[in-house]
C-alpha cells in the first residue's frame, strides 16, 4: 500500500515523507503527537487515553 501512496505524496504534492514514522495500520494503533484514535461503538474520537 505504501509503495503506491508515497510516490503520489512526494512527486505530485511535493511533500516529504518520514519513512521511519510512516505506517499503514488500523486506526486504533495510531498515535499522533501524543493523541490516539479510539472507537466507542460507531464514534471514533481523538484524545489521550489515561
Amino acid at each position: 500500500m505504501l509503495k503506491h501512496i508515497i510516490p503520489f505524496i512526494t512527486e505530485k504534492l511535493y511533500l516529504k515523507v518520514n519513512l521511519e514514522k510512516t505506517a499503514v495500520c488500523h486506526i486504533s494503533k495510531v498515535k499522533y503527537l501524543g493523541y490516539g484514535f479510539y472507537t466507542t461503538g460507531w464514534i471514533t474520537t481523538a484524545g489521550t487515553r489515561t
